[in-house]
C-alpha cells in the first residue's frame, strides 16, 4: 500500500497488449475515460490502428470533421460498459 500519487492511464498499453494476447489480433476501438488521452496513449493507439474515444487534445481545428453518429455509440458503449462495473462493485 502507498500513499504516493498514481494515475491510472500508464495501464492502457498492458492492456490492450493483453487484450491482443488473448485474441490474436488488436482491438478496433478502445472506450476509455480522458485520463487516458494522453499524447503517449493517443500516438500509441494510432501506431496500432485503434481508434479512441472521445476530442482530440489541444484546441479543436476550425474545419474538423467529426462523426456525431459514431462518436454517440462511442460514448452509449462506453456508459454501458460502465454501468456494468459499478454494479458488480455493489
Amino acid at each position: 500500500m502507498s500513499f504516493d500519487a498514481y494515475n491510472e492511464c500508464d495501464v492502457l498499453n498492458r492492456a490492450v497488449e493483453n487484450y491482443r494476447a488473448r485474441t490474436g489480433h488488436y482491438p478496433e476501438r478502445v472506450l476509455a475515460d480522458q485520463i487516458y488521452r494522453n499524447r503517449s496513449n493517443l500516438g500509441y493507439c494510432r501506431q496500432h490502428g485503434i481508434r479512441m474515444l472521445g476530442s482530440v487534445l489541444g484546441r479543436p481545428k476550425k474545419a474538423e470533421k467529426i462523426d456525431k453518429r459514431e462518436a454517440y455509440q462511442d460514448n452509449d458503449d462506453r456508459i454501458a460498459v460502465e454501468r456494468v462495473i459499478c454494479f458488480r462493485r455493489t
